[in-house]
């Protein structure tokens, strides 16, 4: 356990996990911090939403997506629960 922001570790893992939503919205709390961090990864998201799943990611699924960053290169979102 660490204390602190995420964002102070992304050098040093290769993918972070997020429990988003299903319709890839980043727009607060960790997601909003990370949409921030890598501006581009917004779109990423959606974009994998809109080719892989129709534009809706069910519960208990994920997308990895690239984050355009070194050396965290991976975002994974997953929405937990239908919200």
């Amino acid at each position: 356990m660490r204390h602190g922001s995420l964002l102070d570790v992304l050098t040093e893992v290769d993918a972070v996990l997020t429990a988003g939503n299903s319709y890839g919205q980043m727009d607060g709390g960790v997601d909003r911090a990370i949409a921030e961090y890598w501006p581009g990864v917004q779109r990423s998201v959606w974009t994998a939403l809109a080719d892989e799943h129709h534009g809706y990611l069910p519960v208990g699924s994920a997308a990895v997506v690239p984050t355009g960053g070194d050396p965290c290169r991976w975002l994974v979102t997953h929405p937990p629960c239908a919200c």
